[in-house]
């Protein structure tokens, strides 16, 4: 157990030496990366709205349609 201690933390402290020892980074993040974003998720926000609207009028529809079905059929 004492050679599997030392071969785990050498590479954990050359690690954090290396995290930090480094300089900062200048890092730039387009103003517009929003914009791509919007355009690349509103279609699919878009169709994911669109499919649960006509699941859930078609499940509303049939929910109406079975009830109406046994109403009269009880009532005999």
């Amino acid at each position: 157990m004492s050679k599997v201690l030392p071969s785990i933390c050498r590479p954990l402290l050359v690690g954090l030496v290396c995290l930090f020892a480094s300089s900062g980074a200048f890092a730039y993040i387009d103003p517009n990366a929003g914009g791509l974003l919007f355009q690349l998720l509103a279609p699919v926000i878009a169709a994911i709205v669109g499919v649960w609207m006509v699941a859930r009028r078609w499940l509303v529809d049939t929910v109406r349609r079975l009830l109406r079905r046994k109403g009269p059929q009880d009532s005999q």
